[in-house]
């Protein structure tokens, strides 16, 4: 928790506007949140609140050691897509201790390398299924949970009410000024980038 909080403040030091902690897609925040991962039966398992208690014990460090002014973001699955596993229910009641704590926004993703749930590949070859990844859960969850939320682009261009924001992040790493184009000249003939800031 300390090196999440350490972590934070350097960013907040060096000019960031904010952070995301990363609990999806089975790394290790998503693993304690996961009824099929998460066996202990003490603080740290069996209830969701147990289970949640990293991940909040970590916003809270987070909150302490940055300014209110600075965003504190979460990715969270909207399912492991899993038998047995972390659920939109799950992910409904996790976004509302998340919200009681000040957090800013919400990713919402899905599945992990076990379950992946964003490799294009739907089983009935629609395009909507194909790149609107969380469309369904997205929608719900905005509907029933009262902080900010976003999904992946393709969800919200394929129905805009169903978040509050989107985020673009495979086609980002490829070309870094996507989706905005270079807006001037900038000095020594480079192209100056627009600058993506976080509004709160």
């Amino acid at each position: 928790m300390t090196r999440f909080a350490i972590t934070a403040h350097l960013a907040e030091k060096a000019g960031f506007d904010g952070v995301e902690i990363h609990a999806a897609h089975g790394y290790l925040l998503s693993q304690f949140l996961s009824p099929l991962v998460k066996k202990r039966t003490n603080q740290w398992g069996e209830s969701l609140r147990n289970r949640a208690r990293l991940l909040l014990d970590i916003v809270r460090a987070i909150r302490i050691a940055v300014s209110p002014a600075f965003a504190v973001a979460v990715k969270l699955n909207s399912a492991d897509f899993q038998r047995g596993g972390f659920d939109a229910d799950d992910a409904r009641q996790v976004i509302e201790m998340l919200e009681r704590l000040g957090v800013d926004l919400v990713e919402l993703s899905g599945g992990s390398y076990e379950s992946p749930a964003t490799t294009g590949r739907p089983t009935d070859n629609r395009a909507q299924a194909r790149e609107a990844y969380f469309l369904g859960l997205a929608k719900d969850l905005v509907n029933t949970s009262p902080g900010p939320s976003c999904s992946p682009a393709a969800s919200t261009a394929a129905s805009p009410q169903s978040a509050s924001s989107t985020t673009v992040w495979r086609s980002s790493a490829g070309e870094p000024p996507s989706p905005s184009p270079p807006t001037s000249p900038g000095a020594g003939g480079t192209t100056a980038r627009p600058t993506a800031r976080w509004n709160r």
